[in-house]
């Protein structure tokens, strides 16, 4: 499921503040089955897009394969 990990920088809401690098996780999306659940920092790739889950966001694939993306979720 996870294709590795490399430094992705995150901005920030507030432009007065600077953003960070962080080490995120990549996955395939084409891998991701029913039940999977995926926490930022973290990347989703596939042919078509690109998801950027910033740290807080959680992903969660449903029994439809769709991806449902609870933003800021852990915060």
């Amino acid at each position: 499921m996870r294709a590795g990990s490399r430094r992705v920088f995150y901005e920030t809401d507030d432009p007065g503040q600077a953003g960070q690098w962080l080490q995120a996780q990549i996955y395939r999306r084409e891998q991701l089955l029913a039940g999977n659940v995926i926490r930022g920092p973290a990347v989703i790739e596939e042919i078509s897009a690109t998801n950027v889950l910033y740290p807080g966001d959680v992903a969660r694939v449903d029994r439809f394969a769709s991806m449902l993306v609870d933003v800021g979720a852990a915060r």
